[in-house]
């Protein structure tokens, strides 16, 4: 399916701002009943908006949801519900905004007489920031997971802007290891890595044994 005209110029970083202001309005209690009814009306075409890309457009869901914020308002774990019993059971990481690995590095100052380190090296440049992934320099996103969440593998996917856009190389249930997927990347078109992590594909098939990121 080509991706239509409106979604492909959307600036999903703004969007995720004005829809944390439009959260932050109808939490308000100075807003009265009927205008909080008809801001949640506009947050609900947001919301379909954001689930008609991922699940049918295919566009990277680091870009397109605040995983942290998600979670705050309904309990959600890679745009899928926390058992209720589970909600204390998570960790919070960053991953790349690229590929959505969380196998990333930052620069940062290291004391040498006490071995101490400082937040980061300078304000929060992404070009201090290192995906050993998909190598790329990345930001680096927050994002609450399950304690358990695990990276089973990767894909290679239609990088943004492109005529390949949404398009995954291969089928959309296989599921390859670091080394496969970057042999990939190498076919004609512009491709870019997309990390899997355990739960996003539903019975996946794994085109390998062992490590993921071999």
């Amino acid at each position: 399916m080509k991706t239509p005209y409106f979604i492909e110029n959307i600036d999903w970083t703004d969007l995720r701002t004005q829809k944390t202001l439009l959260l932050e309005t109808i939490n308000n209690d100075a807003v009265s009943p009927e205008h909080k009814d008809g801001l949640e009306g506009i947050l609900a075409l947001i919301d379909a908006l954001q689930d008609f890309a991922v699940d049918e457009m295919d566009v990277n869901p680091i870009h397109v949801f605040d995983f942290e914020l998600e979670d705050e308002r309904e309990g959600h774990y890679h745009n899928r519900p926390v058992e209720e019993d589970n909600v204390d059971d998570v960790k919070t990481v960053c991953l790349c905004d690229n590929c959505g690995s969380d196998n990333v590095q930052t620069k940062m100052w290291v004391n040498v007489n006490d071995n101490t380190t400082s937040d980061s090296a300078s304000d929060n440049d992404n070009g201090d920031n290192w995906c050993l992934d998909c190598e790329t320099h990345p930001d680096l996103l927050p994002h609450t997971l399950k304690s358990d969440a695990k990276v089973v593998g990767f894909q290679v996917v239609g990088e943004d802007d492109t005529e390949n856009e949404g398009e995954i190389l291969d089928a959309s249930f296989c599921i390859y290891n670091l080394s496969q997927a970057r042999e990939m990347l190498n076919t004609d078109g512009n491709w870019r890595l997309l990390t899997i992590w355990e739960g996003d594909i539903e019975e996946p098939t794994y085109m390998f044994e062992g490590d993921p990121r071999n």
